[in-house]
């Protein structure tokens, strides 16, 4: 990968350009998507983020689209980017958002003197980096084509102009014919190879550095996942498919009242320890489901109901996971009113619930150790105005 990315001692800089990063991070798991071990991989190249996923959000959030930009760009420099030239919001599996990708990819390429400059593809497990490529091959492909095929349109009509005033003896130049020929080539082959990608909610399905040549001055290669400390690592694809965000998610509401706690399925636990009641935000899958009793009861009603009721993860794997379980205590302001979250509490993997209140409230999370449960801006801060009051949830 550092030979790719221009890192390594025998790159030649005389001969080609620094690389483009490409850095795929997934909107559902920005955090994972910027682990310290991602930055550092593509650092300092110029980096051109594709925000994948975004399908995920709800359809009137995804209409400020220079919002979330603004907020994508504030988290990837608090995580150490150093060279963003562009940041997209597509969707890989619908297709949402590729041209524009295409033509910012187009842009860089573009820009300096014709020599080789490549583009990588970079991102943590499970960003939707092998769907994305699918998605990415033939649209750049049909640019390409239709670019060359316009210029063999000029070359033939050319050709026909010059066969009716040249003989049989004078020969007909056919080099842009046979350039032309080349790119087809070269173009159906990537189409070919994006074909045999493999896309699955397990991780690691990219197990080398594969080239998808585009041209003769660039290069795709799509690199294998940056591991991280995951969730998907811990439980099977059978339990983990309930947890991935994989279908727009409607936010849900809960409110939670000082010495309650707030099971998010047998994944993780929330206690209210101390300030004023909370509303809750929480964008996490549709298939987990959340329970909501007293915190002096929440560990009888787990041994009664883990991996039953509180599932995912069903059965057994409920108690695999929650032996994994640490405390994290955080401290989080509520802001001023209900309906507004400055901050969120960000569970990697699983999604995050952002806060509205009034005031600073204390808060114990126990989830699995494999999740760096922190506290950020708030994605969707507005969220909370959509909640309609009057329906809270009697504690069990």
């Amino acid at each position: 990968i550092e030979k790719v990315l221009g890192k390594s001692p025998d790159f030649n800089p005389e001969k080609r350009r620094t690389p483009i990063a490409l850095l795929i991070v997934d909107i559902s798991d920005l955090n994972t998507s910027l682990s310290p071990l991602v930055v550092e991989h593509v650092n300092p190249a110029p980096s051109i983020l594709v925000v994948n996923k975004i399908d995920l959000l709800p359809p009137d959030v995804r209409e400020h689209e220079n919002r979330i930009k603004a907020w994508v760009r504030r988290q990837a420099k608090i995580a150490g980017i150093e060279h963003i030239v562009g940041i997209h919001l597509v969707s890989a599996s619908k297709g949402m958002g590729m041209q524009d990708v295409v033509r910012d990819i187009k842009e860089e390429l573009n820009q300096g003197s014709r020599k080789f400059q490549d583009i990588v593809v970079v991102g943590a497990t499970n960003s939707g980096k092998s769907t994305f490529l699918k998605c990415l091959i033939p649209t750049l492909v049909s640019h390409y084509r239709a670019k060359k095929l316009s210029g063999a349109m000029k070359l033939m009509d050319s050709l026909r102009e010059s066969e009716k005033t040249t003989t049989r003896d004078q020969p007909v130049d056919m080099e842009d014919s046979e350039e032309v020929e080349s790119n087809n080539l070269l173009l159906e082959e990537a189409v070919k190879q994006a074909q045999t990608l493999t896309t699955s909610h397990v991780s690691g399905t990219t197990q080398t550095t594969i080239p998808f040549r585009i041209s003769k001055l660039s290069t795709v290669y799509d690199t294998p996942g940056v591991p991280n400390r995951h969730i998907s690592q811990i439980l099977p694809p059978s339990e983990y498919r309930y947890i991935a965000q994989q279908k727009l998610v409607r936010p849900g509401y809960i409110y939670l009242q000082p010495f309650q706690s707030l099971f998010f399925g047998g994944i993780l636990r929330i206690d209210h320890l101390e300030g004023g009641n909370m509303l809750l935000t929480n964008q996490v899958s549709s298939f987990l489901p959340l329970h909501l009793t007293k915190t002096v009861n929440a560990d009888a009603k787990w041994d009664t109901h883990a991996g039953g009721m509180f599932a995912p993860p069903h059965g057994e794997w409920a108690n695999v996971l929650h032996k994994t379980w640490r405390e994290t205590i955080l401290e989080v302001d509520g802001g001023s009113k209900f309906g507004y979250s400055p901050f969120e509490i960000v569970f990697p993997g699983v999604g995050w619930t952002a806060v509205s209140g009034k005031g600073k409230v204390r808060i114990r999370v126990l989830a699995p150790d494999c999740m760096n449960v922190t506290v950020r801006e708030a994605l969707l801060p507005y969220e909370a105005e959509k909640f309609v009051p009057y329906r809270k949830p009697a504690a069990i």
